[in-house]
C-alpha cells in the first residue's frame, strides 16, 4: 500500500476531542474543517486529568509546553469519608513511565488545542449544525443544516455521548441504547483568594492531589491548581426521575447542591457557600460497540461518540487522545481507509472496553494494591488482564505504547 493520507478532513464537533483531532491532523498536513453548532467554545466541565499513557503522547506532539503551563502534577488521590474528611486510603500510583499525570480544567485544556489547530491552519466554524453525513466508496459528504453539502475523504463525528451523526456512522440496523448515568453533576469553581478567606478551606491550597469525599448516595471531587488559582469542585448527587437525561451545559441549582451536602465536613460545606452558581450535566456510557466506522471507513466515530465512559477511571480524555495517536499514526501509513480503520478499530476496541469495565469497577478497586510489586515497576509485566489497580494492570494502561501496539498488530496479520 502506498504510504498516503487523506488531504480533506471534516470533523463535526469542537470539544476536546474534535480540536485534539484537528490539532494533530493539521500537524500532519491534512486539510481540516470543524463544524461546531454552539457559538463558540464551551466554558463549562471543570477539572480534568491528562494521564502519564497520554502525557507522553501531547508532549510528543510538541503541545507540552502549553500544556505544563496550565497543569499541575497531580502524584496522588485520597478518599475521605464525607461528614469528618478521615482519610480512608491515600492511592499513590506508581510510577511505571518518566512521564506525568497532569491535572487541569477543560476550559484551558479546550483553548490550547484550538489555538494551537487554529496555528496549523485549520478552519473551526462555529454556529454551524449538521443534519447528516453518508459515504461512496471514493468520498464522504455532510450535509449541513443550511441545506449545504461539502466533500471530504474522513470525517469524523466528535459530537459526543449524545451524537446526532451516530447513527449516520453506524447505519440503521445497529441500533445503540445510551446509557445515562443515575446521577446528576455539579460543577463548582472557587478562587485561591476565597480559599484562604476561610479556615476550613485555607489547606486546600497546600496541594494539587484530587481528593474525593463519599457517603452512600452521593460524593464530591475536589482539586486545587496552584498555576491557575482555582479550586474545582464535582459534587454528584441522585438524579430527579423527571430530571431531562440529556441534561448538558445547564446552570444548576446551588441552594439544592448545599443541601444535599449539608452533612459533609466543614471544608466542603464552605466551599458550596462561597460558590456563586454551578453548572450541571448528565453523563452518558456506551455500550460496547462492534464497529466505530463506516462500511468504506470514510465515516467514523471518535471519543465520547464512540465510546463514553464514566469518570471515575479519569481515562475519558485519556483514551480520546489515545485514538487520534493511534489512527493519525495509521493515515501516515496507508491510504485504504477501509484498512485502516480495520486495523485501528482492531488495535483500539479491546483497550478501551477493558478501559471502560475499569472505570465502572474504579471505586472498589482503589483498595487493591501490592505495595511490594509497585516499589518496583520495572519489574512489573503489563497485563490487561490482571486484578483492576493491580501493578500488572496499571503497568497496561499506565505505560502504554500506540505505535509498538500497532506494529504487533500488523506483523500478526
Amino acid at each position: 500500500m502506498v504510504k498516503t493520507a487523506p488531504r480533506r478532513t471534516i470533523i463535526i464537533g469542537a470539544g476536546l476531542s474534535g480540536l485534539a483531532a484537528a490539532f494533530r491532523l493539521t500537524q500532519l498536513g491534512h486539510n481540516v474543517t470543524v463544524f461546531e453548532r454552539r457559538s463558540g467554545l464551551s466554558t463549562t466541565g471543570g477539572t480534568i486529568m491528562v494521564r502519564s499513557n497520554v502525557s507522553k503522547i501531547v508532549k510528543a506532539w510538541g503541545l507540552g509546553p502549553d500544556i505544563e503551563a496550565i497543569s499541575d502534577v497531580s502524584s496522588s488521590g485520597i478518599y475521605r469519608r464525607a461528614e469528618d474528611g478521615e482519610v480512608l486510603h491515600e492511592r499513590v500510583p506508581a510510577k511505571y513511565t518518566e512521564h506525568p499525570d497532569w491535572g487541569t480544567f477543560r476550559d484551558k485544556l479546550l483553548k490550547v488545542f484550538y489555538e494551537n489547530a487554529i496555528t496549523n491552519h485549520a478552519e473551526v466554524r462555529f454556529g454551524i449544525s449538521v443534519s447528516r453525513v453518508w459515504e461512496d466508496e471514493y468520498k464522504s459528504f455532510v450535509l449541513l443544516d443550511s441545506g449545504e453539502t461539502m466533500e471530504a475523504d474522513l470525517v469524523l463525528a466528535t459530537d459526543g455521548g449524545l451524537s446526532r451523526i451516530r447513527q449516520c456512522v453506524l447505519g440503521e440496523d445497529l441500533q445503540v441504547q445510551i446509557r445515562v448515568a443515575p446521577m446528576t453533576f455539579h460543577q463548582v469553581t472557587v478562587s485561591r483568594k476565597e480559599l484562604l478567606e476561610h479556615p476550613f478551606t485555607k489547606h486546600l491550597t497546600e496541594n494539587s492531589n484530587l481528593t474525593v469525599w463519599f457517603r452512600q448516595g452521593s460524593y464530591a471531587v475536589g482539586r486545587y491548581s496552584p498555576k491557575l488559582d482555582r479550586f474545582g469542585g464535582i459534587f454528584a448527587v441522585p438524579a430527579d426521575e423527571e430530571e431531562n437525561p440529556k441534561l448538558w451545559e445547564e446552570s444548576g441549582n446551588i441552594e439544592h447542591v448545599r443541601e444535599v451536602f449539608s452533612n459533609y465536613e466543614e471544608p466542603i460545606r464552605q466551599i458550596l457557600s462561597t460558590a456563586r452558581s454551578c453548572d450541571r450535566w448528565r453523563l452518558t456510557e456506551m455500550p460496547d460497540l462492534p464497529t466505530w466506522s463506516s462500511t468504506h471507513g470514510r465515516l467514523v466515530l471518535l471519543g465520547d461518540s464512540a465510546h463514553a465512559m464514566l469518570p471515575d477511571a479519569a481515562q475519558g480524555f485519556s483514551q480520546t487522545i489515545e485514538d487520534i495517536e493511534v489512527l493519525t499514526l495509521l493515515l501516515e501509513q496507508y491510504s485504504d481507509l477501509k484498512y485502516v480503520s480495520e486495523i485501528w478499530e482492531e488495535v483500539r476496541l479491546p483497550r478501551v472496553a477493558r478501559i471502560k469495565e475499569f472505570a465502572l469497577n474504579a471505586k472498589k478497586a482503589a483498595s487493591n494494591t501490592n505495595k511490594a510489586a509497585e516499589d518496583q515497576p520495572a519489574a512489573v509485566v503489563p497485563d490487561r488482564n490482571a486484578e483492576f489497580n493491580s501493578p500488572a494492570f496499571n503497568a497496561w494502561v499506565y505505560a502504554y505504547d500506540a505505535g509498538e501496539e500497532i506494529a504487533q498488530v500488523i506483523a500478526g496479520q
